[in-house]
């Protein structure tokens, strides 16, 4: 151990002198590995913070640790005589209170409020359930009614732990995005010193002993910068703290996940290039003192004299370093196209934060799933409740082989993945020579009725527009064989129907031939096409809603008449959902529950499923993850300058000489100011146009990924619909950042070049002086 001690101190100690020495090339890393520590800080603090706010929460609001309700008196009885036992040693639980509720019948069920005693409770719940509830529940009259809900003081361990999936996402992505930094910060030194490189290789020096060095380096420069940076990000917590409301708190885990992440980072940064440089030979690398690698010389000669200086030259140097130019734009415009692309990530949170919740589940005690008439006007009567969803039970329908032709005129190119061309061989005779539809299996049967059409018409009504309908919603109830079709499958348009067009219904008649076991439901559908023989039933298309959130099936909505015609049944009602304003404040949330709870005890026999998403969006907000998000988007911006000048006061300073022979040749300061200008601007105008070319596709691509490619595999729900979008603020930003950094980029090392020029003459003048 004290072996492995000393040899982290010489490594350390080298790398420190080296560091000291040569402050100014590293100078970029520390302003780069500052900001990546900071931003893994920020993370794990606010994932400290979240973790610390659940405690307080579950402590200050919570004095049980499990709710039992729809007990009778008996049962009631019988869980408070089981909590008293002789010895102290036995108790596993207490009962705090015991609440009635009437219904509209006059029967009375009570709910019990039990606390497990003891220094850790959740060892005592196998023990609570196993002695106390399955016995009651096993004997009692009524079993579906009795209700075990556990609070969060109960299910804090599980609370907390499922905050670390998110904040490790995040840091994996970040971690990323700073090896890309670190490995082109490294490429620009090795680029720039491959001379050095050389006479190292010469001596023996081999890949493990460059990557050693390299790594030592970076971690001394980590380490110097690791408490300045938990400094900076836990300042920028508290005061996020405490603007937002919420907890502070820093966990020893946290630091242990900031400093290995902070190692990971660094040994991944610089195997690419260390690899890259001790995979050269030697003498290549001597014979390279500036950027040749990255040089394409013209084809034909530039005829320097003769020539209208300095914008000839400026152009022929420009595509002379083309590669260079090319590889500098990328990847610092880079930076400014991911910094808008994580505030568009930060307002999709937004809308997804202020998307309208839904408190309140209630789920039909009738195994048909028939709701009481009145009960979805009640509820939607109360003031902030927007709407009432129906989820139908659609597993309740008859296990089916049948698939839905749409007019292939109106179905869009990309949706290939969801529909097949109809195949002439083997096909019933009425579809064999129409070419005119193809056949999707992705569509799920809803009955249309008062209720589902009153419910459809409340979210068009609440979604400001972004959803809306073509046609008659209400034509469906009347006129047998018309539909309600929905657009979108996994939150994108796939088709384009308008109402009055025609679609067909297969429903299955026979097997022909077996298909095959597979998982592709599109082969299997091109395969039942085949081999199934089906009967089409024709279908008028009533109204088309657009813009609806969608999963991975589009709606067909069928009356009542229709679906018992053709599916054999109506699907029967197994929840509801209440969905309510975001925007409540405290006092109208508590008068919101109240109302509901009092309504649910006339309709006693549903059960209510409290969904806690009002303390859930609470806690969201004063984790503030969207101002840490644009923070984020600022470090991330920061980049853009820190590679751009990095990389050009090194290629300017190799270029030194050129310049300094140009004068000697007859250029006067004025001419080659003008040069750096001119490729300035040249380098400004291109970075305003990268970026807002990469801006928009790095955005179409956050927008595709969270709006259709996680629902697509599961990752996220449909359940919300995400707007394409770019901040013009961030936008606007990030091009003046574009526009600053190209011209300065080339104006500050000309300052320098004159500054070099002006020591170098006052040298030679003292030199005479001295002779």
């Amino acid at each position: 151990m004290e072996e492995l001690w000393n040899k982290i101190k010489r490594n350390i100690s080298r790398a420190y002198k080296s560091i000291r020495f040569n402050w100014r090339q590293y100078a970029s890393f520390f302003a780069a590995i500052f900001l990546m520590q900071s931003f893994f800080w920020l993370v794990m603090l606010t994932r400290d913070a979240q973790a610390a706010q659940l405690r307080k929460n579950a402590e200050e609001n919570y004095d049980y640790h499990i709710a039992v309700s729809g007990l009778s008196a008996g049962e009631s009885i019988r869980l408070q005589n089981n909590s008293f036992t002789v010895f102290t040693s036995d108790k596993v639980y207490e009962v705090l209170r015991t609440e009635e509720t009437h219904d509209a019948y006059g029967g009375v069920t009570y709910t019990a409020y039990l606390k497990l005693v003891g220094d850790d409770p959740e060892d005592r719940l196998q023990s609570f359930v196993r002695k106390y509830i399955n016995p009651i529940l096993a004997e009692s009259a009524n079993p579906a009614r009795i209700r075990v809900e556990y609070a969060p003081p109960i299910t804090l361990g599980e609370d907390i732990a499922a905050l670390g999936p998110a904040y490790y996402s995040i840091l994996a992505v970040f971690a990323l995005v700073s090896i890309l930094v670190l490995m082109l910060l490294y490429n620009i030194r090795i680029n720039h010193f491959k001379f050095m490189y050389g006479i190292y290789m010469a001596f023996g020096a081999d890949y493990k002993k460059l990557i050693s060095t390299a790594i030592w380096e970076l971690i001394t420069v980590s380490l110097l910068t690791l408490a300045p940076a938990l400094v900076f990000a836990a300042l920028v917590r508290l005061i996020l703290s405490l603007v937002l409301g919420g907890s502070f708190s820093v966990s020893l885990g946290g630091i242990v996940v900031v400093f290995v992440l902070n190692l990971a980072v660094i040994s991944a940064a610089v195997a690419l290039p260390m690899r890259w440089i001790a995979s050269r030979r030697p003498v290549t690398l001597l014979a390279a003192e500036d950027n040749t690698n990255l040089v394409s010389s013209p084809r034909r000669s530039f005829n320097l004299f003769g020539q209208k200086f300095p914008n000839r030259y400026v152009a022929a140097s420009v595509w002379r370093y083309r590669t260079y130019y090319l590889r500098l734009l990328l990847s610092s415009v880079i930076f400014a196209a991911i910094s808008i692309s994580v505030l568009y990530a930060g307002t999709i949170y937004e809308e997804n934060v202020t998307a309208p919740y839904v408190p309140y589940t209630i789920t039909s005690p009738d195994a048909r799933g028939r709701i009481e008439p009145g009960l979805a006007e009640a509820l939607t009567a109360i003031d902030g409740v927007e709407r009432v969803e129906y989820t139908y039970d659609l597993s309740s329908l008859p296990a089916r082989e049948d698939h839905l032709l749409l007019p292939s005129s109106r179905v869009q190119a990309n949706a290939s993945r969801y529909y097949v061309v109809n195949r002439t061989r083997g096909l019933s005779a009425d579809i064999t020579t129409d070419k005119s539809f193809r056949a999707t299996n992705n569509a799920a049967y809803y009955p249309i009725n008062e209720l589902t059409v009153a419910s459809l018409e409340q979210l068009i009504a609440s979604s400001n527009g972004t959803i809306t309908i073509e046609g008659d919603l209400r034509a469906a109830l009347t006129t047998p064989g018309t539909v309600v079709l929905s657009d979108s499958i996994y939150n994108t348009q796939r088709f384009d129907l308008r109402p009055g067009d025609t679609v067909k219904l297969a429903l299955f008649r026979k097997i022909t031939q077996k298909v095959d076991a597979l998982s592709d439901e599109k082969v299997i559908l091109q395969q039942q096409l085949l081999r199934y023989v089906f009967d089409y039933r024709e279908l008028t298309v009533g109204a088309v809603i657009h813009g609806m959130p969608a999963q991975r099936n589009i709606m067909l909505g069928l009356n009542e008449a229709d679906c018992e015609a053709i599916l054999g049944k109506i699907p029967g009602i197994t929840s509801l959902s209440v969905v309510t304003d975001p925007n409540l404040t405290p006092d109208e949330q508590a008068a919101l529950d109240a109302s509901i709870t009092e309504l649910m005890g006339v309709y006693n026999e549903y059960i209510v499923t409290p969904n806690n998403v009002y303390e859930e969006a609470d806690l969201t907000c004063r984790m503030g993850i969207e101002p840490l998000l644009k923070t984020v988007a600022v470090m991330i911006l920061l980049f853009f300058p820190l590679v751009c000048f990095f990389s050009q006061l090194l290629f300017y300073f190799k270029r030194s000489k050129e310049f300094a022979l140009l004068l000697a040749l007859g250029a006067v300061n004025s001419e080659i100011r003008r040069a750096h200008r001119t490729e300035g601007m040249m380098l400004s105008g291109l970075s305003v146009l990268l970026t807002l070319g990469l801006s928009f596709l790095f955005n179409w691509l956050v927008f595709s990924v969270m709006n259709t490619w996680f629902p697509s595999y599961g990752i996220l729900s449909g359940a919300v619909r995400y707007s394409f979008g770019i901040s013009p603020l961030m936008l606007l930003v990030c091009l003046g950042v574009a526009l600053v950094c190209g011209f300065l980029s080339c104006e500050i090392p000309y300052h320098q070049f004159i500054a070099r020029q002006k020591k170098l003459a006052a040298a030679a003048d003292a030199l005479d002086d001295a002779q």
